[in-house]
């Protein structure tokens, strides 16, 4: 499944902001593994996607670095309406455009 549904249900669970975020990433990271399984099978990987992916690796370890950092300095609180409003925000976008 993808992000959006996947931030929603484990926001309506009520999680500590960690395992919230544990959880939310753990799910993400099962299916991007299964995605790039499946396309290696299908022989949809070359040279040029591997490359590109391994740049993307980079950046995400990047973030969620950067990500660590932030999660430490807010309150569950915080972190729950900063998801509520992208959400709505990701809505939005998606209903009117």
């Amino acid at each position: 499944t993808g992000g959006p549904p996947v931030v929603a249900y484990t926001a309506s669970q009520n999680f500590e902001r960690h395992r919230y975020v544990a959880c939310v990433q753990s799910v993400l990271g099962v299916g991007a593994i299964s995605r790039i399984v499946f396309l290696g099978i299908n022989g949809a990987v070359n040279k040029e996607i591997l490359v590109l992916s391994g740049f993307g690796v980079l950046f995400a370890m990047a973030g969620a670095s950067l990500g660590v950092v932030i999660l430490k300095k807010i309150s569950d609180d915080s972190l729950k309406k900063i998801v509520t409003i992208l959400l709505i925000i990701l809505a939005a976008k998606h209903l009117f455009l």
